[in-house]
């Protein structure tokens, strides 16, 4: 019996032995990333504790990953320790996605613990995202969002933002799964005719010499923001301009109206004509419809000249006004001419002055003047010619008197033996006058004669 003890006593101490250490290991961040791209090395920290003897531990794998510290390190029993942990993955390890890297911690009795490490492999390409963004075609900002979304800082990164709306760039730093925002001014100009919808952003990143492209989507929200801007000056050239833009960003209907009068209308021009007129009463209304693009306007210039109308009313009270003073003398005289037929064939005429009296006048004197390549036909009128002027072609008629309402008529006939063709023009004939002790001085009107055709010689 006890060399059967002995046998086996013996047996167990020539076969070699691996414990399993009292330790645990704990990554302090949950996540560890590697970043393909960039070829560096993986940075985590792993807290240990020594639940057993004071000891010494060391790190290592059998994958061909380069790890330190390669040094070894001291725990006390149930000591703790933090570890910063480098990894080199190897050159040819070419992998994406999650991948769990096994090693161990051992003492130097040779006992051990198998670990694994998971680490997540990352192309550049598919760390960064954009959140969608929105813009209010009333504002003058936009907010945009950068999302790197695994657990890896990156500095330094220059970032170039591109969109129909903008352009700028920018570099910064991001941390892990951290979201950066941007926000960034508007110039309306650049995107004042864009529509509603949808739009590319395209970011281009650079890390450490590595580039990667990412895009995301901007909506431009709808709004529909018309404003009108009307100016109008002028009074004899009464212009208005009726200016509508549209600063939104989807296409508006627009319909503008404007009203005249019957008087108003006729003195008013517009540019661009209206669709269409609607007249009620003594007020006409034009109207213009149209739709608006974003960034586009519409302008109407509505002209009413009111010169050529004052001008005319002006004209006739001047007229009006003359006439009435004119009427309102105390000796009135209207010049008339009427063609006469001769049995010689001359052209005649005979010259009619009516003197009308609205007063007592006394020492009453009419003057007038015989035309040109004319000839005074001897034959007296209705009154005697008192004094004839042959060489300044003068005849003169005196009354001693005139009573009130009292009218004269005075006619002669003059003659040429050439004959007239177009207008034929007799001057005024003037008028002296006595009343209230003073001098007076009137005129007739000019009198007219046309001769449509050449007068042949006719007989009786």
């Amino acid at each position: 019996m006890l060399k059967k003890v002995l046998f086996i006593f013996c047996t167990l101490l020539l076969i070699p032995t691996v414990f399993s250490l009292n330790v645990t290991v704990e990554k302090v961040s949950d996540d560890v990333v590697y970043i393909t791209n960039l070829n560096e090395p993986i940075y985590l920290q792993l807290n240990v504790t020594n639940h057993g003897e004071d000891d010494v531990f060391g790190l290592y794998n059998l994958l061909g990953f380069r790890m330190t510290p390669e040094e070894k390190f001291s725990l006390k029993s149930k000591e703790t320790k933090t570890i910063d942990v480098v990894i080199y993955p190897r050159e040819n390890f070419n992998y994406e996605g999650y991948y769990v890297l096994r090693y161990s911690i051992g003492n130097e009795e040779g006992d051990k613990k198998d670990l694994g490490l998971t680490i997540n492999f990352v192309n550049l390409d598919e760390v960064f995202d954009i959140g969608q963004s929105q813009l209010d075609p009333s504002s003058n900002t936009i907010k945009l969002s950068l999302i790197n979304k695994v657990n890896y800082g990156f500095k330094d990164v220059k970032g170039e933002f591109y969109s129909d709306f903008f352009k700028f760039d920018k570099t910064f730093d991001i941390g892990p799964i951290e979201r950066k925002e941007f926000v960034v001014t508007l110039n309306k100009e650049d995107y004042k005719k864009l529509m509603a919808g949808f739009y590319t952003l395209e970011v281009d990143l650079n890390v450490k010499n590595e580039s990667t492209r990412i895009k995301g989507t901007i909506k431009f929200d709808e709004k529909d923001i018309l404003t009108s801007y009307d100016r109008e000056w002028g009074l004899f050239v009464n212009t208005k301009v009726i200016r509508k833009t549209n600063e939104g960003n989807i296409p508006s209907p627009t319909t503008t109206q404007v009203k005249k009068n019957i008087i108003s209308r006729l003195f008013t021009s517009f540019s661009p004509k209206p669709d269409y007129m609607e007249r009620k009463g003594s007020r006409i209304t034009y109207t213009w419809n149209s739709e608006i693009a974003p960034g586009e306007f519409r302008e109407i210039r509505v002209k009413t000249n009111w010169f050529f109308p004052f001008i005319i009313v002006l004209f006739i009270v001047i007229i009006t006004i003359g006439a009435r003073r004119y009427s309102q003398k105390p000796l009135q005289i209207t010049k008339t001419i009427s063609y006469v037929r001769t049995r010689g064939g001359e052209f005649a005429l005979k010259v009619t002055l009516k003197l009308k009296s609205r007063n007592e006048l006394a020492n009453i004197s009419v003057i007038d003047k015989i035309p040109p390549l004319m000839k005074l036909y001897n034959r007296m009128g209705i009154e005697a010619i008192t004094s004839i002027d042959e060489k300044n072609r003068k005849i003169e008629w005196d009354f001693k008197s005139l009573s009130t309402g009292e009218t004269r008529v005075i006619s002669y006939v003059v003659y040429s033996k050439m004959g007239v063709l177009g207008k034929f023009a007799l001057p005024c004939a003037a008028g002296l006058y006595e009343h209230n002790g003073k001098i007076h001085e009137v005129y007739s009107n000019k009198a007219f004669f046309v001769a449509e055709q050449q007068v042949g010689a006719e007989r009786d």
